[in-house]
């Protein structure tokens, strides 16, 4: 039976300062560069073939560490941005705390892990000093439930064939792309899903069972 491991992303800088990142296209820490390492030695046990990540530093230089530790070659890599963190909106660049102190502890609460709780949209003036795209092509803030229309489209379109032909293979991505893939692999609830938690640097293994055609 093939497997998908779902990793999430080293230590970013942003993770360090307690951010929220969004599509700030923050890099890794020594810590995170080092988290990847460690956690590349534990997924030689599975063999993996091809490797996928988003399109943002911390996720791609994440899965780069890991591809030269299992020697993969450099076309068994490959990156998206439907596998980019959700876009946090208005949030993004804040603190938690910052967060909380403007907006109220439910009421970010919400935004973070309701379903369909998103965040008033990023200003044109935010996205432009953290270097974010701002068109009509991106999005401007999302919800879970916003994730989940693009995250597990590109797992089905892109990733799902080559686990059909019995590969291994490991997704480097965030936490709420990781969680709507699994949602919709796992049949889980919104409640479900939206209570996944994953570190830094850490993984899920999931056993993906081929349906008879």
């Amino acid at each position: 039976m093939p497997k998908v491991v779902f990793m999430r992303h080293g230590e970013s800088t942003f993770n360090k300062s307690d951010r929220f990142s969004s599509w700030i296209d923050a890099d890794l820490t020594e810590k995170g560069k080092e988290q990847a390492k460690d956690t590349a030695e534990k997924l030689k046990a599975f063999n993996i073939s091809r490797i996928f990540s988003s399109s943002l530093k911390r996720s791609r230089n994440t899965a780069r560490i890991v591809s030269q530790i299992l020697a993969l070659p450099k076309e068994s890599v490959s990156s998206s941005e439907k596998l980019n963190e959700r876009h946090y909106g208005i949030l993004t660049g804040l603190s938690r705390s910052e967060a909380r102190n403007r907006y109220g502890v439910d009421q970010v609460q919400h935004w973070r892990r309701s379903f369909t709780g998103k965040p008033p949209e990023i200003p044109e003036d935010l996205a432009f000093m953290w270097r974010i795209p701002y068109d009509q092509n991106f999005p401007r803030s999302e919800s879970l439930e916003d994730v989940s229309k693009r995250a597990p489209v590109y797992f089905d379109e892109e990733i799902r064939p080559f686990v059909e032909k019995g590969e291994n293979v490991l997704v480097v991505s965030h936490g709420a792309p990781i969680r709507s893939i699994l949602m919709e692999l796992k049949s889980l609830s919104e409640e479900e899903a939206a209570r996944i938690e994953i570190a830094n640097a850490e993984f899920i293994v999931y056993d993906f069972e081929i349906k008879e055609k």
